[in-house]
């Protein structure tokens, strides 16, 4: 019977993870026909997602949904959350679409960020299909990531940054012993085909080399590598003081991905239990900002509720006249306090 084997690429949002997966399908391993053409394609991203969207909509998003956790939250979610009952209905739904996708192939890769923070219950679902899971992290200069990110949503570049950091914290937690490698999207970008081999080498991918030509030569388009930051941008940018353990995270694991490092090795994996010990201390404060944001996006949706209300509208003449006066009473108070101060 042959092994069957999954490909998995991890990474925050807007850090290559696309980039990557058609180099997966490069290599000849399979993305399945489920792909997904999204409606903001040419603004979020011009050459495609290359994501499944049966994994997008009736697996990652129910589980986020039953584990009560917004995909777009900076918590990281709790390992014993996964092993709860109310999730075997959707882990067996899961093992079905797995199933078919590997009735028409023993390669079959997929990707979506939010996977990022869902690992476990993706790897319970390999584990009991006997399926040998191998995983891709897609990494980019954090200050790229959430740069990129935030010019495409409505969040802050430090919140980007705190997402990017609690998306790569659980992605090496939990891929630990496991076959797994590091991809940087500038040396990608630089090099596409060296860093195929690289993922072909480590990862023992058996199959041809398809269209690696066309991938290099006609896919990836450098002039769509926009926000580019080097490593003193980096350090000096005044938004990376929110959440300075990005720069540490970013230098380990560029060691990896340069094979300075191995994944496996003591240098790395106590270097690793250092920084998840300071992360620990800054933990309870970013959790404490996502409840705060969480709070801000609820009263800007209420403030929009109500400016649309009938009622809004019909004040508004009344409104008007009041700030007005409001205006008024202002500069009076100001002006009493101007002469009062030289009495």
């Amino acid at each position: 019977m042959t092994e069957k084997k999954v490909f998995m690429v991890l990474g925050f949002a807007r850090s290559g993870t696309s980039v990557i997966t058609r180099g997966l399908n490069a290599l000849g391993i399979d993305l399945g026909d489920h792909i997904k053409e999204h409606k903001q394609q040419n603004r979020w991203n011009p050459t495609g997602f290359f994501e499944d969207e049966e994994v997008i909509y009736h697996i990652n998003a129910k589980v986020y949904n039953q584990l009560g956790h917004r995909i777009r939250g900076i918590p990281i979610i709790a390992k014993n959350a996964f092993y709860q009952q109310e999730l075997s209905s959707l882990k067996n739904d899961t093992i079905h679409r797995l199933r078919q996708r590997f009735s028409k192939t023993d390669h079959w890769g997929f990707k979506n960020p939010s996977s990022a923070k869902i690992i476990p219950f993706w790897q319970s679902v390999f584990d009991a299909e006997k399926i040998k899971d191998h995983y891709i992290i897609a990494l980019r200069n954090p200050l790229s990531s959430a740069s990129s990110f935030a010019n495409l949503t409505d969040v802050d570049l430090e919140t980007g940054l705190l997402l990017w950091l609690t998306h790569l914290i659980p992605i090496i937690d939990e891929t630990m012993g496991r076959q797994r490698i590091v991809v940087s999207y500038e040396m990608m970008m630089q090099d596409p085909k060296k860093q195929l081999l690289r993922i072909k080498s480590q990862l023992n991918i058996q199959t041809s080399l398809e269209d690696i030509d066309s991938y290099t030569k006609q896919f990836l388009n450098k002039d769509l590598h926009h926000h580019r930051f080097n490593e003193t941008d980096l350090i000096n940018h005044p938004a990376i003081k929110i959440s300075p353990l990005c720069l540490k995270v970013y230098d380990l694991l560029m060691k990896l991905a340069s094979d300075e490092l191995h994944p496996d090795s003591t240098e790395f994996m106590d270097t690793w239990k250092i920084i998840k010990n300071e992360f620990e201390n800054y933990y309870p404060i970013y959790c404490y900002i996502d409840t705060l944001l969480k709070r801000n996006k609820e009263s800007q949706r209420m403030i929009r509720h109500i400016q649309k209300s009938i009622v809004w509208k019909l004040f508004y003449p009344i409104r008007w006249i009041d700030d007005l006066f409001r205006q008024f009473r202002v500069k009076k108070r100001a002006k009493k306090r101007l002469l009062t101060a030289y009495e």
